[in-house]
């Protein structure tokens, strides 16, 4: 099995996703905040990591962005080096 050094390792979070999806949508955290019912500091909290969101609010801003929650609770590892 290969395995990479811890130096160049990173999980790839709930909050990396929801950041990269709504950036690839064009949207800023007030209007995905807007679109899913809930404040923009509630979307930048989520996206910074400070807090993980509940399945209901995942499927809510997974509809918003026109995703699957799949696509948002995935956390996968990622290289640095990439």
């Amino acid at each position: 099995m290969h395995q990479m050094s811890e130096r160049g390792k990173q999980m790839r979070t709930v909050g990396d996703n929801i950041r990269s999806l709504r950036n690839a949508k064009g949207m800023t955290q007030t209007e995905l905040g807007k679109k899913c019912g809930m404040a923009d500091s509630q979307v930048g909290a989520y996206e910074r990591n400070e807090c993980v969101p509940r399945k209901r609010n995942i499927e809510r801003i997974a509809v918003a962005l026109g995703v699957s929650a799949k696509d948002i609770a995935k956390e996968e590892n990622k290289n640095e080096d990439d």
